[in-house]
């Protein structure tokens, strides 16, 4: 098993990327999202916040890396199907 490689530290991207991970797409994410979620009436919030893997299935094939986009089995597809049934019958019995 090999160890942490502390000699990236050394590398200026390296560092900036890091920075950026943590503060910007994580900690200015999570902000953004409490102060949105403030703002919402509750049955949407957990709608929106149940839909998590879907969005990011969504984006996954929306969204190239490097030059290439996601591909969907139909395991994938009969998965986010699933999901997206689950969440809303979950609402919809919430609501009753």
């Amino acid at each position: 098993m090999q160890g942490f490689p502390v000699g990236a530290f050394a590398s200026r991207a390296f560092v900036a990327s890091m920075l950026y991970l943590g503060l910007g797409s994580t900690a200015l994410a999570f902000v953004l999202q409490n102060v949105g979620l403030k703002y919402l009436p509750p049955a949407l919030a957990t709608i929106l916040m149940s839909f998590e893997s879907v969005f990011g299935m969504l984006f996954s094939l929306l969204i190239p890396v490097n030059g290439e986009r996601e591909q969907l089995s139909s395991w994938g597809i009969a998965g986010c199907v699933l999901v997206f049934a689950a969440v809303l019958l979950a609402q919809r019995n919430a609501s009753d």
